[in-house]
């Protein structure tokens, strides 16, 4: 913790660093050119905002002292998530310290398999379970939740949570076990108190003018409101009380007298200040297909936010491949989540994704219908807030905006299908919520749910039948995978000229699954015609057409694919007896071929005489008479010498 306050700034400056370290994982990992942690990446961005939404609800907003967490991962078994116990040290390194924080929290993840529950799952029961959520809090209430589920019942994630949170409260107390046993004191810190003559100007004579701005249904016409009585107060009190007037103090005031007054009027009156009731969306509408060249768009408007979104398909080739800490694998689907400053029409440097992107990004990842990707179902959700008073009384609003989400007490984002909840993101400025509170939330949520649901789907009900034009085609075959390597070619020769052939995009799998993607039809049936030819297992009895490419004393080859030839053997020729090749077959002639069968070493023989119609009944039966004679003549000769003509 900084000793000394930041000075000017309008809120408490807590920053969590969650630093991954490969050393932990017994990993060397990083380009060919660096060998070394860079910036953070998106697990370790979402790991600090967890962290960081557990614990800040605990420090008293009021400090201006900068305070930073640094949690450096040493080592890990690569079963287990380190973003819990990251939690836990964060924790009791906090109480710990001199550093004045109401803690100690803790966090769980509770997993839920096949109607059973299961305490911190393992990477493998969470990717098998159908909810995955991480539940932090104190003894008495729940103050952080992130989740994702299979169409979990709104019953069914809150008993979750209720049953994860008595484990919360066992290692509370092994925390403050440890506290008890290393005793430290705590720093005096100082704090914003304004002073009791600009607290008694607040309420004398601005308090209505606040409370008048405040209940403006525009947006635009309430923030210029505020404004114009801000600048006013501050004036006021600087000229009545010089010697006692500070900003930040009257700032503070300020902001304190909006949160007064939205409690009062929403808790006792559900008044909200765009006019809405308690449980009602500001007004929804969407449209799609509105870019005419992307593979997929839509526009979602509430209220006054408006969300475009749009969709690009690649191919196999096109995935993400994600090396980290924790995890290596592949990422085919990424959802990228983008809030311009010109969005807030505010100007600010835009240096790529920042936290908040990040996270955002991770909640709301899904597939978009107008592109045609073949999800199951819709899914929607609605940011839920809430109200609380000294005394206990709450609301639960639908759709937050504005002071309400400033001033109110709670975000819990929850998103789903008509069938259950997908995702869930929560955090709050209060201590946390009840089971009763956390029932009412999800309640309100899915009601809300089910209406943004209905109009998306009065905009369009299940995924479109065909593939944007301008979307690249993906076809699936199999191949033995043997195959491979003469699909590749040395060097990639023969894939790299199919490419070039077709303008297809290849990709090939170890377990010989194929993809073949091309926005264009015709580049898509040459290429799979072409690799369908190389790959092409010829079997026993089979009739087949090829080109006499080479022709040999003992017989013929025949190109009967891609770089894929067989032999005619001088004997397979004909129905009698061939003196030379070439009395039967030419160089270049194209014929038809019967596989007579493959060796061992995967070297294919041919007949012709076999072809069906290839020759006449009477060629046929000639052949048969001249074999019969020429057996009978020669064997003698086998007994008593060698044949003379």
């Amino acid at each position: 913790m900084n000793p000394v306050p930041r000075e000017g700034g309008d809120f408490f400056p807590l920053t969590i660093e969650y630093e991954e370290k490969f050393y932990a994982a017994g990993k060397i990992l990083g380009s060919r050119f660096i060998k070394r942690e860079t910036r953070p990446s998106e697990e370790a961005i979402l790991a600090g905002r967890l962290i960081d939404r557990s614990l800040r609800p605990r420090f008293d907003l009021r400090m201006r002292n900068e305070v930073q967490i640094v949690v450096t991962v040493l080592s890990i078994d690569d079963q287990n998530d380190p973003d819990v116990p990251a939690l836990l040290a964060s924790s009791l390194a906090l109480s710990l310290s001199a550093i004045p924080w109401n803690g100690p929290v803790a966090c769980i993840r509770v997993g839920r398999k096949n109607g059973a529950f299961i305490l911190n799952p393992t990477y493998e029961e969470r990717a098998e379970a159908e909810l995955d959520a991480a539940v932090s809090g104190t003894k008495e209430r729940i103050n952080m939740i992130e989740a994702g589920a299979n169409e979990v019942t709104e019953s069914d994630f809150g008993n979750a949570t209720e049953w994860g949170h008595k484990f919360i409260k066992e290692l509370v107390e092994f925390q403050e076990k440890i506290i008890a046993e290393n005793p430290r004191g705590k720093s005096e810190i100082p704090l914003i108190k304004p002073a009791e003559e600009l607290r008694h100007l607040m309420k004398k004579e601005f308090s209505a003018k606040v409370e008048e701005t405040l209940y403006v249904k525009d947006k635009k016409a309430r923030a210029e409101g505020q404004k114009g009585v801000r600048e006013e107060w501050l004036k006021r009190a600087a000229e009545l009380f010089p010697e006692k007037f500070q900003k930040t103090a009257a700032d503070f005031l300020f902001e304190e007298e909006i949160n007064e007054i939205v409690h009062r009027r929403i808790i006792e009156k559900g008044e909200r200040p765009d006019g809405r009731r308690p449980d009602e969306l500001r007004e929804l509408a969407a449209t799609v297909g509105i870019l005419p060249r992307v593979h997929g768009s839509g526009m979602f408007m509430r209220g006054e936010t408006h969300v475009l979104s749009t969709l690009t398909l690649g191919a196999p080739g096109d995935e993400q491949i994600v090396e980290g800490m924790e995890i290596r694998t592949k990422k085919h689907f990424l959802h990228h989540y983008n809030f311009p400053p010109f969005s807030t029409g505010e100007t600010k440097p835009m240096r790529g994704p920042g936290r908040r992107e990040i996270g955002h990004g991770a909640l709301a990842g899904r597939a978009l219908m107008d592109a045609g990707v073949p999800i199951k179902k819709a899914a929607g959700g609605a940011a839920m807030g809430l109200m609380l008073n000294e005394k206990g009384a709450y609301r639960v609003l639908t759709d937050i905006q504005g002071p309400e989400d400033h001033h109110g007490d709670m975000d819990f984002k929850a998103a789903g299908t008509r069938d259950g909840i997908t995702a869930v993101q929560m955090d709050v400025k209060i201590a946390g919520l009840t089971p009763e509170m956390l029932h009412d939330v999800l309640e309100q949520a899915r009601k809300s749910r089910l209406q943004i649901l209905d109009l998306m789907d009065s905009v369009i009900s299940k995924p479109r039948p065909e593939l944007s034009p301008w979307a690249p085609r993906v076809n699936i075959i199999k191949i033995n995978p043997e195959k491979i390597g003469a699909l590749i070619g040395p060097g990639g020769k023969v894939i790299n000229e199919i490419i070039a052939q077709t303008g297809a995009q290849i990709d090939i799998e170890d377990d010989g699954t194929v993809f073949i993607t091309s926005p264009a039809e015709e580049g898509m049936k040459k290429a799979l015609s072409l690799i369908k030819q190389i790959t092409r297992e010829l079997k026993a009895g089979e009739l087949l057409e090829g080109r006499v490419s080479r022709i040999l004393d003992f017989g013929a080859m025949v190109e009967v694919g891609p770089r894929q030839d067989g032999l005619i053997h001088i004997s397979e020729l004909a129905p009698w007896h061939v003196e030379r090749v070439t009395d039967i077959v030419k160089l270049g002639e194209v014929v038809p071929v019967k596989v007579k069968n493959i060796d061992e070493q995967g070297r294919v023989n041919l007949s012709l005489k076999d072809v069906p119609g290839r020759y006449s009944e009477e060629e046929i039966a000639r052949g048969r008479e001249e074999i019969k004679s020429r057996d009978a003549f020669s064997a003698p000769a086998k007994r008593h010498g060698p044949r003379r003509r």
